[in-house]
């Protein structure tokens, strides 16, 4: 891979944000796809013989390649096919080995989008989300999220509900998956609110045990059809991050891109 503003073998500063991005693209040609196929280990090779779906097994190949080379970007020592991942008791993965260094990372993936986030952080989540699929959950909304939530949701129109419940959603996942608790973490036990046009407020329930001004949080318009939250725990409530946004294309060149940002928490 190559990329004018990107400096392989070197690690995101503590301030810095990397995410990568890649679309699912059809992989026809049989020995590229068992070439690809073979950078996947023993487990993630089971899991991928599991999916019956043929689509949903594209989706989780091309998962699997953007978190293994991506990782070989920034250690080039390592070839994608020698990582080895571990999952806490809650799934959230993180890397193994053979070389353990301050990088972390979190993997989401919708509607023939695969987003990555990297950075030093250990409590890092990230989330994308489809905008025609969240408008068909409004009512799943009203039923998991948190009251406050449910009535900012009732005051809206149709179309600006919609995407309220995908912003919604998107932040709730990344906040779950960066405590990597997943979904043990009931939805109606944290809020968000939107206190200006473009800002996000987190409240938590007292037994959350946690504190929400620790949390920083973005969320961005990937293109028309996906949103992607981004969810950040800091030491310091003042803290200024750089995010950078690449794309990785299917001849594994790759590609600053922008997304705009529609909200973020206020400093």
């Amino acid at each position: 891979m190559s990329d004018s503003g990107f400096q392989q073998g070197v690690l995101p500063s503590d301030d810095e944000i990397h995410l990568w991005y890649r679309r699912v693209e059809n992989i026809a040609d049989a020995a590229l796809w068992q070439s690809c196929r073979a950078q996947l280990d023993a487990q993630e090779d089971v899991v991928f013989s599991r999916i019956l779906s043929a689509p949903k097994r594209l989706e989780y190949l091309c998962t699997r390649l953007l978190i293994r080379n991506v990782l070989s970007l920034y250690l080039p020592q390592v070839r994608p096919e020698q990582w080895q991942f571990l999952s806490n008791e809650y799934g959230k993965p993180a890397v193994a080995g053979p070389f353990i260094r301050p990088l972390c990372f979190n993997l989401s993936h919708a509607n023939g989008m695969i987003v990555l986030a990297i950075s030093r952080a250990l409590e890092i989540g990230i989330d994308v989300e489809s905008r025609d699929r969240m408008a068909a959950h409004v009512e799943l909304a009203h039923n998991c999220f948190s009251a406050g939530e449910s009535a900012l949701l009732r005051l809206l129109n149709a179309a600006p509900q919609a995407e309220a419940v995908c912003q919604l959603w998107t932040l709730k996942e990344s906040y779950v998956k960066a405590r990597g608790m997943g979904l043990s973490i009931p939805f109606d036990t944290f809020a968000f609110s939107f206190p200006d046009e473009a800002g996000i407020g987190l409240a938590l329930d007292d037994d959350m045990d946690d504190v929400a001004r620790h949390w920083r949080f973005w969320v961005f318009e990937a293109d028309v059809a996906h949103r992607v939250a981004l969810a950040l725990k800091v030491d310091d409530a003042a803290a200024r991050f750089r995010i950078t946004v690449r794309e990785v294309l299917p001849s594994h060149e790759t590609r600053p891109v922008r997304w705009a940002t529609l909200r973020q928490s206020r400093v």
